[in-house]
């Protein structure tokens, strides 16, 4: 085995130039490979020798109707011809020894992004070196409806972005783009859903949601289903808010703008990213011991300890410190749950990123 030394100062400023990129990146993948470094190579069994390194980051962890920017820098001693791939698919080449680009995506469903170089090699063949893969990129969609002259309510296609889509769209994004692995890569493939109700519409007048016209609810509010204002549906990672709960509420004790849709996507994530170790299991045994405590519970008490569901959606409405009622305001927050209810603030803390310290 032939190893060839890098001239003096090269590697240094290779590796100063691949710390500067991977700092620049607003998310980074952690990734890396074995190198073996080389001036050149001697010949094709050396060529196959010299590894090549770096780094892919994404510019969020969230794509709700708006793409991410993926960048990629690689380092390859060899400098030979090579293709540049994304998840099997050509998005650039180099002959140079450090390469670097970006482009974007806008996925369809939660995505990680696989970095591949593919060599050529000077005895005519190619070889493959997968360098690291992106964290995983949660996704999300809304749809807005209006009522038609009929008096139907339809999907609706606006021209421009409407000020309630904008609100959904920047909560949204700040919820998803903070669930940590392994529970982000448990939503793969899927996207959310985020229906608007539009202000005079009941929920289950939209097509998605209109056989639960109705039904009660399981904590037996007036006008059942027909009233509600905010759902999830256990079934599907499909989400309904009504389009007055993104701005200010207008009521005599109102909520914070997109508190609906915070606590809905906390139903989503404890439905659908639960997993082997069963969050589900652990959110609810964390609540039956504050109810042997004696409380207290974030919010409303009698509504927040009802069921694992609610107890786990109004933690994470404080975690992202949105409130359900102003009077109640000061209880929607990391610092409020850490000292009241530990073991909800533990449970929350590994499913969610943005945790004070311990």
């Amino acid at each position: 085995m032939t190893v060839h030394q890098l001239q003096p100062g090269e590697l240094g400023r290779s590796r100063s130039r691949l710390k500067a990129k991977a700092a620049a990146s607003i998310v980074a993948a952690s990734v890396s490979a074995t190198s073996m470094l080389s001036a050149g190579p001697a010949s094709a069994d050396d060529a196959r020798l010299c590894m090549a390194s770096g780094t892919i980051t994404a510019s969020s962890l969230a794509s709700v109707e708006e793409g991410v920017t993926l960048r990629w820098y690689i380092e390859d001693p060899c400098g030979l011809p090579k293709d540049i791939l994304l998840n099997g698919i050509p998005v650039g080449s180099s002959a140079a020894a450090v390469a670097d680009g970006e482009v974007a995506r806008t996925p369809s469903g939660a995505s990680r992004y696989t970095l591949t170089v593919r060599r050529h090699n000077p005895d005519g063949t190619t070889s493959s070196i997968t360098i690291g893969s992106s964290p995983t990129i949660v996704v999300g969609n809304i749809r807005e409806y209006r009522r038609t002259p009929d008096g139907r309510v339809v999907s609706d296609h606006p021209v421009g972005v409407s000020e309630e889509r904008r609100a959904a769209r920047q909560t949204a994004q700040r919820v998803l783009r903070q669930i940590k692995e392994p529970y982000a890569s448990r939503l793969m493939g899927k996207s959310i859903g985020i229906s608007i109700i539009p202000t005079g519409a009941r929920l289950t007048e939209l097509p998605y949601w209109n056989s639960l016209a109705g039904l009660p609810t399981a904590d037996g509010r007036p006008g059942g289903y027909d009233a509600v204002r905010g759902v999830a549906d256990t079934a599907q990672p499909k989400i309904a808010v009504g389009a007055e709960t993104l701005g200010a509420g207008d009521i005599g004790d109102p909520t914070s703008p997109g508190y609906a849709l915070t606590h809905e996507l906390g139903h989503l994530v404890l439905m659908h990213t639960a997993g082997p170790e069963d969050m589900r299991v652990l959110a609810d045994t964390a609540r039956r011991t504050q109810i042997r405590a004696g409380g207290p519970f974030v919010g409303d008490d009698s509504y927040t300890k009802f069921n694992v569901d609610e107890y786990w959606a109004e933690g994470t409405a404080a975690h992202f410190t949105v409130f359900a009622k102003r009077s109640l305001s000061a209880e929607y927050s990391q610092a409020w749950l850490k000292t009241n209810d530990r073991n909800l603030w533990q449970l929350i803390c590994n499913v969610y990123r943005g945790c004070a310290p311990a």
